[in-house]
């Protein structure tokens, strides 16, 4: 404690204070008829003075009165011409003293109770033969309790200073004493525990303890005082930078050094290292490696003592591999690839145009990539991180790659002859060809942006498609992306509706119509689906002649809400009471409002269903009633991930509403109430309402 403190002399708990706990207790000296008994029948003191060649003894001081464990011992001084020394010994509230005599300086009590307290006194006394006894004066009363003294530890915990202590015999609850070395006064607790907490301590702030038991009868002796500096817990992140860990923490008030425990998870124990900063970094870690650590701050002192806090929570990291990145040319853009990391749970990706300073970034949980807004001809560069919450893994190596957009080919009516715009930044192009029976495709590279197949079999069925290259001085080649299929029967590119194992398509140029309106007004209106089937049922049919005949813009969007603002100012309401039952009813309701060019809700509902399918949406009908009962029925439109209300009846001009006020509604007005909905898909060619 000395070597802690610096020689720092610490005040115990003043006599006043003891006092004051044991209730202010008088405790009675030596009695005169005690000393007349003593003395010798009919004696008095002065023919004893006046006959005896010694005729006056010190006061006997008292150096020790404790408890043992199972004995009282008290020690004394030597007085000068003592022959022997008397001890008086009361135990607490018995009223009268009890008397020994002995010819040393120190007396071993034996015949005492636990958990009580016992007064003594001692005095000196000179005996030889034929000259008469005598007497020193009592020693002060020295009072020992028996109960042990306390043995107090201090250990800096995450929350404050814990105190502990042995059990003391006879002890039912302990007073712990505890203050700030810069306070004047004492705080105080009664616990029956062996341990307190002290809480709300302040980091870098030296603190006193001191604990007394308190028995049933009398109260214990109070420890020694402890001290110790508070020094808090450090709190720490880590996480991970290439192949190594970074732990972090914050600089704790009082602190000097830090000392840091770390381990992979499969070690049998810690490694420990020190550090002055508060933020270290353990490199050459292995991936897919998890590793624990710990940290906690110390305090050392120019006397050579240190206190150290608490260690802090075990923080851990698994090392994340690099990720391998592939990036290859798509039909809008690039796309980049790499391998899953186990212990990820999504990745950061960053890229850019080789011109470009600044680099862009986007967080997915794929393992994959779509950068759009390229220019084809341009060099992207494009690096991969991997995290799992707060902690980063390594980045992957920067991958570029050149851009190269679709080629866009065109056929021509003779000759199996196509070609296609020049695309920037190629130097050449790849020809895959395949006849209709043949077993696989065949490729050659050309490097005009034209072509005519000469082959025998080039007047069948044959099916062309083309990509752009960019083969650099080394002889590395970079690829765009495949075009469109562009198909030739007998030498004539295809054009126009063609009808193949019972569905139809449509070709422009020889290259299949894919997720658009297809046709003219001549031809006739269809949607063509993803895989360039046509959808014949009627009420698509129909609804795609509605979009390109009603509809303005030049996208399917645009064209969409045109087609909702027509379908409220051209179309008026008309009453009917045909509403439908189950989804089988949907369609002849669509198809009556197409023709017939009026309808109720349901019509204008089902109608504007199809619309919205056409257009590239998830959509369905919702049949059900408003707020108030009216049956009634609207669309609902999935975008930006959730379902939208759209109610071109409750956009008709009758009603007042702002313009496409009814449009894209995230609740509806009339607080409807849906009895039933029903999702439109296509499926071979065909609407499927479900």
């Amino acid at each position: 404690e000395e070597a802690f403190d610096g020689g720092e002399s610490v005040p115990a708990v003043t006599a006043a204070a003891e006092e004051a706990f044991d209730g202010g207790e008088s405790v009675p000296a030596v009695t005169a008829a005690a000393e007349d008994f003593a003395v010798g029948a009919g004696e008095t003191d002065e023919r004893n003075a006046a006959s005896s060649a010694v005729t006056a003894l010190s006061r006997v001081t008292v150096t020790r009165a404790a408890y043992n464990g199972s004995d009282n011992t008290l020690e004394w001084n030597s007085v000068e011409n003592a022959t022997r020394y008397q001890i008086a010994k009361m135990k607490r509230g018995a009223g009268v003293y009890t008397y020994y005599e002995t010819a040393a300086t120190a007396y071993t009590d034996s015949q005492i109770v636990a958990a009580d307290t016992y007064y003594y006194q001692v005095r000196a006394i000179y005996t030889a033969e034929g000259q008469p006894t005598v007497y020193g004066a009592w020693s002060t009363t020295k009072t020992v309790v028996t109960m042990q003294q306390p043995k107090v530890t201090l250990k800096n915990k995450s929350n404050g200073i814990r105190a502990e202590w042995n059990a003391v015999g006879g002890a039912k609850s302990y007073i712990v004493y505890y203050k700030t070395a810069s306070a004047a006064a004492w705080s105080s607790v009664t616990t029956a525990n062996t341990y307190y907490p002290l809480l709300n301590v302040t980091s870098g702030t030296l603190y006193y303890v001191q604990v007394r038991p308190v028995g049933v009868k009398a109260n214990g002796p109070y420890s020694k005082v402890s001290s110790m500096t508070f020094i808090g817990q450090p709190a720490v992140t880590v996480s991970q930078s290439g192949n190594s860990a970074v732990l972090r923490w914050n600089a704790v008030e009082g602190a000097n050094l830090y000392e840091i425990a770390y381990k992979e998870k499969n070690d049998a124990g810690f490694l420990y290292k020190f550090t002055h900063d508060t933020t270290d970094a353990e490199s050459g870690l292995s991936a897919d490696c998890e590793y624990y650590y710990q940290v906690r701050a110390i305090c050392d002192n120019e006397a050579g003592g240190s206190v150290s806090s608490a260690w802090s929570s075990v923080k851990s990291v698994r090392m994340m591999a690099q990720p391998a990145v592939t990036l290859t040319n798509k039909t809008n853009g690039i796309r980049a690839d790499w391998n899953a990391v186990k212990g990820a749970t999504q990745y950061t990706v960053y890229y850019k145009a080789h011109e470009d300073a600044k680099w862009s970034s986007a967080v997915t949980a794929n393992t994959y990539f779509s950068v759009t807004g390229t220019f084809s001809g341009k060099v992207y560069h494009v690096q991969v991180r991997p995290a799992a919450g707060k902690v980063n893994g390594p980045y992957s190596k920067v991958s570029s790659i050149t851009f190269l957009g679709q080629a866009n080919p065109k056929g021509s009516a003779v000759d199996t002859a196509l070609s296609w715009s020049a695309v920037a930044g190629a130097n050449q192009y790849q020809i895959a060809k395949k006849a209709k029976n043949a077993s696989g495709f065949i490729y050659f590279t050309v490097q005009d942006t034209a072509y005519t197949d000469h082959a025998e079999n080039a007047k069948t069925d044959c099916c062309y498609q083309i990509r752009a290259v960019y083969a650099d001085e080394s002889g590395a080649e970079t690829y765009g992306a495949w075009s469109a299929v562009c198909r030739f029967i007998n030498g004539k590119a295809l054009n126009g509706y063609q009808t193949d194992g019972g569905k139809k398509y449509y070709y422009q140029n020889g290259v299949l119509q894919k997720n658009r309106i297809v046709g003219t007004s001549g031809e006739g209106y269809y949607y063509a689906d993803g895989s360039g089937v046509c959808c014949v049922s009627e009420e698509m049919r129909l609804a795609a002649e509605f979009i390109m005949r009603c509809g303005k813009g030049n996208t399917l969007d645009e064209r969409m809400k045109t087609c909702f603002k027509y379908l409220a100012d051209n179309y008026p309401y008309a009453r009917f009471y045909d509403h439908p039952k189950s989804k089988k009813d949907i369609p002849a309701l669509a198809i009556d409002m197409f023709k017939n060019k009026k309808g109720n809700c349901f019509r204008y509902a089902a109608c504007f269903t199809c619309v919205a399918r056409i257009c590239g949406y998830r959509s369905r009908i919702g049949v059900g009633c408003t707020g108030n009962g009216s049956p009634h029925g609207w669309t609902e439109v999935y975008m930006d991930g959730q379902w939208y209300y759209f109610d071109p009846d409750m956009q008709l001009p009758g009603y007042g509403f702002p313009d496409y006020y009814a449009y894209k509604m995230s609740r509806h007005p009339w607080n409807v109430r849906t009895t039933f909905t029903s999702e439109v898909t296509l499926s071979g060619g065909k609407a499927v309402w479900n």
